[in-house]
């Protein structure tokens, strides 16, 4: 990866396939829709202790039109964000598009309006807060928004890839760890 030195000031992550492991139900890749289900990916969790050392606040951004289509109760996302949230404080909020493509919404990634929302309700720096995603739509959404994106490259995602252009392409979560500088400037 050659990409300069900088500390982020903030670091925004889709969840599936980010935070939290896939699954697979009928040969298809999916989100997790019950609590049991939900399963934190080992990188995610190395990745948040490194940022925690930084003092970087993370954020969620995600889609999750399985609530709309009647595949997974709200009781049931409101029980993993908790577990969630719970178990890494350094989360500040975690945002959710619970639409569907047919509803036409703003908040629906690929476009921006979540990453906007975060973006105004906690002044971020456009320039210094990179998007973390594992899908065409995730880097469209971050570029629409202004943001440095990051697509997370995973054995289930490499059609995604070929439709857009991210700024940096990694398989763990950990290889962004070497451009991260601490507040001191200095190479973490």
């Amino acid at each position: 990866m050659n990409n300069p030195l900088f500390k982020p000031q903030a670091i925004i992550l889709d969840r599936d396939g980010v935070v939290n492991e896939v699954v697979i139900k009928e040969g298809k890749i999916s989100s997790p829709h019950l609590p049991e289900e939900f399963v934190i990916r080992r990188d995610f969790s190395h990745f948040c202790a490194f940022l925690f050392h930084l003092q970087v606040p993370v954020f969620v951004a995600s889609n999750q039109p399985d609530v709309k289509r009647g595949l997974m109760s709200e009781m049931a996302l409101a029980a993993m964000t908790k577990q969630l949230c719970g178990e890494y404080p350094i989360i500040q909020e975690v945002l959710y598009c619970l639409h569907d493509d047919i509803d036409a919404c703003a908040c629906r990634k690929p476009k921006p309006g979540l990453l906007q929302a975060l973006i105004e309700e906690h002044r971020l720096a456009k320039e210094t807060t990179l998007f973390i995603g594992d899908s065409h739509k995730d880097v469209l959404a971050g570029q629409s928004a202004g943001l440095k994106t990051v697509f997370l490259r995973k054995n289930y995602n490499q059609a995604s890839l070929q439709l857009c252009q991210p700024d940096i392409i990694v398989s763990e979560l950990m290889e962004l760890t070497s451009m991260f500088t601490s507040k001191e400037g200095t190479h973490v």
